[in-house]
């Protein structure tokens, strides 16, 4: 087996390992700019820890963060995080959900590191500034981000399908949001998460059943409750 890690740097002499693997960036884009940082993705072996891959991903003197990573059944790989539409590099996926706007940021490799999809998810207000903060994949293949968004002047441009209850920016510096994309990373669902205070989602998972379960933090006295009415729920 492997093990995946992922994160971000402004060392431009971060440890690299090429190996086969398909895709490889050896170039810190923050080598001018040291408050600048690039993704790092590393792949090692998990029986002894020794390198298979450790790459690189970014653009030239902007800022690239990765949040969390995630493996489908087939061994395909999800990064989650934030990037900027005008630099980070992107590729489109035939079938998926490809997006043009967005700080929010969404990766998928293969199992043999190759490249499949790099899009951005957010709204097209260039000071929204979204970060994903977690990705969850289910038994069939079915993908949940979740994260944080602003709406600075109120246009409610992030990409909502079937949104529910927050159907739109509910107010304070941020609101949460969430989006379910099936096996072929096309959106199902997505919508905005909080009341009129500051919110954030933080992780999301989900059942068997199918249910979905998402954590953060808020300030809003109004964000939406509901009462299951199970035996001993909270």
């Amino acid at each position: 087996g492997q093990v995946y890690i992922v994160g971000y740097t402004s060392s431009v002499d971060f440890p690299l390992f090429k190996g086969n693997n398909l895709f490889f960036d050896s170039v810190n884009g923050c080598f001018f700019n040291t408050s600048c940082r690039d993704i790092f993705v590393i792949k090692l072996n998990s029986a002894n820890g020794n390198p298979i891959w450790a790459s690189f991903y970014g653009a030239d003197n902007v800022s690239e963060t990765a949040s969390d990573i995630a493996l489908d059944g087939n061994g395909n790989v999800y990064i989650v995080g934030h990037g900027v539409p005008s630099a980070t590099p992107y590729q489109l996926q035939p079938g998926a959900s490809n997006f043009n706007y967005g700080n929010g940021l969404i990766l998928k490799f293969n199992q043999q590191d190759s490249l499949l999809w790099a899009t951005p998810f957010g709204t097209q207000q260039p000071s929204a500034n979204e970060n994903i903060n977690a990705i969850h994949i289910d038994a069939t293949n079915n993908i949940y981000i979740c994260g944080t968004a602003t709406d600075p002047i109120g246009l409610n441009l992030m990409p909502l399908v079937n949104p529910g209850v927050n159907n739109t920016y509910q107010g304070g510096s941020t609101d949460g949001f969430f989006a379910k994309f099936n096996s072929n990373d096309s959106i199902v669902t997505s919508s905005y998460i909080g009341g009129s205070d500051n919110d954030a989602a933080n992780g999301v998972t989900s059942d068997p059943s199918g249910k979905i379960f998402i954590i953060g933090t808020t300030r809003s006295l109004n964000i939406p409750t509901q009462n299951i009415g199970d035996i001993g729920a909270y």
